[in-house]
């Protein structure tokens, strides 16, 4: 960062910026499900009051749609029996684009599910892009919002159940 003439910066986490990126503030404190469709990754959570509250992570690769959806629909009935009432299943990356696998989402979990864009940024306004949205909008907002201790504990949880991941596979 130091050589990038960046004075410092603050480490997001990729679905967290994607939350940001297509949940309007006051949808971010309801209980849902957000999904990052990935090319390679498959990243999920359970977001509400402004963070994280689960989060799970599966290769993609060369996963079929049937595949995808099967994960992504039994990640989220785990979670909708987890934590109870979820007002909604968000969808978005690069995946969301594809419309026969999110309509086989929508169509296998009881919850409302829905397709998120950015709102608000015109050069950004593909599910696809939602992390960079994402990350404009926690820019705006970090001098104001400080990281409570329990998000800093998720993403340091996150943070080893990644590594574990990527060891397992790599």
């Amino acid at each position: 960062l130091q050589r990038a003439g960046v004075g410092h910066g603050t480490a997001v986490l990729s679905l967290l910026s994607s939350a940001y990126g297509v949940l309007e503030p006051q949808e971010r404190q309801d209980r849902r499900i957000v999904w990052d469709l990935g090319r390679d990754m498959l990243c999920g959570c359970v977001f509400e009051r402004g963070g994280l509250r689960d989060y799970a992570g599966h290769p993609a690769g060369d996963a079929d749609e049937t595949e995808v959806s099967d994960r992504v629909v039994s990640a989220s009935n785990e979670w909708a029996n987890k934590y109870g009432s979820i007002e909604e299943i968000v969808l978005t990356g690069d995946l969301a684009e594809r419309q026969v696998l999110t309509h086989r989402i929508g169509e296998s979990l009881s919850i409302k599910t829905r397709i998120a864009s950015p709102s608000g940024q015109s050069d950004l306004d593909q599910p696809r892009r939602a992390a960079a949205a994402g990350l404009l909008r926690i820019a705006t907002l970090m001098p104001r919002e400080r990281v409570s201790r329990t998000q800093q504990e998720m993403v340091s949880g996150l943070r080893r159940r990644a590594e574990a991941l990527i060891n397992e596979y790599f």
